[in-house]
């Protein structure tokens, strides 16, 4: 079905449930067959329906009493101080769906900046709707179809959490953003060769060594958010291909700077590293 008809240039919201539907702001026209009261003819209450004359059962309209949830997207202009956490916190969604948002989108935030964020009480994002686009097409372009759209999901099935994001004391990590040694990622612990699955879908932008990553693989989705998988022994995908969530891309290793069989979960926002938690699946 096109869009054409209804808009040339405005928003969309595709929500979480996107297997099952869109929620967009259109009005179509009544479905060929569908009842009409007013064609009935004279009618008889009978309990919760009435009947036509031609005994075709004609179910009464409810009105509802309160008003409805509004289903506009959010206008949020960035105050100081605000980090994607704290907006997040505040408006209790996940951050992921600030960035999915906000295309383009580079850290750290800026006074006075412009945000679109999904109506309240909505999972979802928003997306500009322009002439040609289709619902298949916004779909396929913004990878809608994934077991769990807006989460990560657990690249390794109840893996434990044997570092989270942030901050640490452990000495082999880097200083970064003021801190003397910092994680920017989340290890999970699991065996040599365990396979590795995506987290979220996306596409294949790098795979290979790169430094103290080791044998790395990097899937970036449609609005630039990066996931990097690292210290990795095997790779089972290449540069340019196109990844489902929950897809194995991979098996788990120890190269690079490693000091034992693991996988190292980077989120990347504009080139700028952020917290993968939480990731559905885990073991805390």
């Amino acid at each position: 079905m096109s869009l054409d008809r209804y808009v040339t240039h405005g928003v969309l919201l595709l929500v979480a449930a996107v297997i099952s539907g869109y929620a967009f702001s259109v009005q179509l026209a009544p479905r060929a067959g569908a009842l009409d009261a007013a064609a009935a003819g004279p009618v008889t209450a009978g309990g919760d329906a009435w009947y036509g004359r031609d005994s075709s059962i004609i179910k009464p309209v409810y009105i509802p009493t309160a008003a409805l949830p509004n289903r506009a997207p959010l206008i949020y202009t960035v105050a100081a101080g605000d980090t994607l956490e704290s907006i997040a916190k505040d408006l209790k969604i996940p951050f992921r769906e600030i960035t999915w948002s906000n295309p383009g989108l580079r850290l750290p935030l800026k006074t006075g900046q412009v945000l679109r964020i999904p109506p309240v009480g909505v999972p979802g994002f928003v997306v500009v709707v322009r002439k040609g686009d289709t619902l298949a097409s916004l779909a396929s372009a913004h990878g809608v179809d994934p077991m769990a759209p807006a989460r990560f999901m657990c690249p390794i099935p109840g893996a434990q959490i044997i570092q989270k994001f942030g901050p640490t004391s452990f000495a082999v990590e880097p200083s970064y953003d003021g801190y003397l040694h910092f994680h920017t990622g989340v290890d999970l612990l699991a065996g040599y060769g365990t396979p590795i699955d995506a987290a979220a879908g996306g596409r294949v932008t790098a795979v290979g060594f790169a430094g103290d990553y080791g044998l790395r693989v990097e899937i970036t989705d449609s609005y630039g958010l990066v996931e990097v998988y690292a210290h990795m022994s095997a790779v089972e995908t290449a540069v340019g291909v196109p990844v489902q969530q929950g897809s194995e891309i991979g098996q788990v290793g120890s190269t690079g700077l490693s000091v034992g069989s693991h996988l190292h979960l980077q989120l990347e926002i504009g080139g700028v590293p952020a917290d993968p938690l939480p990731l559905i699946g885990c073991s805390a």
